[in-house]
């Protein structure tokens, strides 16, 4: 278990410019102490992911955590060695916040990443999830950066 967490990173708020813009507003902001609490409930969660770059995610509805889930590595059936003749092989995952949103929807998702000493990383979430995500009418997202954390209002 680390001892990184995000009181430790809230120094200065961060800038965030996510490219899903024309449905979202991105605010940064000090989170609250729930907040930071909720966010360090996704960190712990993250280090218990089995992929090299480790992610956690947490779904809460009216304060309460209704789902908590990791990244995971997944078979990709279309996929073969010799479509890549450079012998580099692509990894597929299973992000978390998907992971989480496929268990039970709610109003915020807390998304974090951690390297592998533990410490928070940045985990904003990419573009189709972040889109998954707005359909499915959450209203806050708040993710790890390197240097604290960022929020996104819907």
């Amino acid at each position: 278990m680390s001892s990184h967490r995000v009181s430790e990173l809230l120094i200065r708020p961060v800038l965030i410019r996510p490219s899903y813009k024309e449905k979202q507003n991105t605010k940064h902001l000090i989170l609250s102490n729930r907040e930071k609490s909720l966010l360090n409930i996704a960190i712990r969660t993250a280090e218990d992911s089995e992929c090299s770059s480790q992610h956690g995610a947490i779904v809460v509805k009216a304060g309460r955590v209704m789902s908590i889930a990791t990244n995971r590595y997944r078979n990709c059936p279309e996929f073969t060695p010799s479509d890549n003749p450079e012998g580099k092989g692509t990894i597929f995952s299973y992000h978390a916040e998907t992971r989480a949103m496929s268990r039970v929807l709610g109003d915020s998702i807390y998304v974090a990443r951690v390297n592998s000493s533990g410490a928070p990383r940045l985990s904003m979430p990419c573009d189709n999830c972040l889109e998954s995500i707005i359909d499915a009418g959450f209203k806050k997202v708040v993710f790890t950066t390197t240097n604290g954390a960022g929020k996104i209002f819907i």
